[in-house]
């Protein structure tokens, strides 16, 4: 009866191990200055499936399905950054905040994949964009 219930608890273990599909990721957003990006969405993207975090004010992100912290399926994904902007001081403008290579699925070169076993935190350094400090019309 013994050998039973243990052999029963470990088959229980092994299907629930083996039968996960993604995982919970999260990471943090770093300026290449060390200072955390404050705002934005974190973005992992895979074969049209899109995967959303917020940032957080020290730069961190959980990526989610629907809810944020959501375990997300294994695979390989594009990461790019969104809703990175500021208004301008006359209210028309936006002022980016990181360089395109970061906001764009098209022209990132950030990627992460997220495997069983492997690691569930991403951390990304990216750099700000040169004009973010300035307001229109001023030089």
């Amino acid at each position: 009866m013994r050998t039973l219930t243990t052999m029963t608890l470990l088959f229980v273990t092994i299907t629930i191990i083996g039968c996960s599909s993604g995982a919970r990721v999260g990471g943090r957003v770093l300026y290449d200055s060390g200072e955390p990006v404050a705002w934005g969405v974190a973005v992992f993207e895979a074969d049209k499936n899109i995967y959303r975090g917020r940032i957080q004010n020290d730069g961190r992100f959980s990526l989610g399905g629907i809810t944020e912290g959501e375990p997300i399926p294994f695979g390989k994904y594009k990461v790019w950054f969104s809703s990175t902007e500021r208004v301008a001081e006359n209210g028309d403008d936006l002022i980016p905040q990181l360089t395109e290579e970061f906001t764009s699925s098209e022209q990132t070169q950030l990627f992460a994949e997220i495997i069983p076993g492997g690691t569930r935190r991403f951390d990304f350094t990216v750099k700000r964009h040169p004009n973010w400090n300035k307001q229109p019309g001023k030089k």
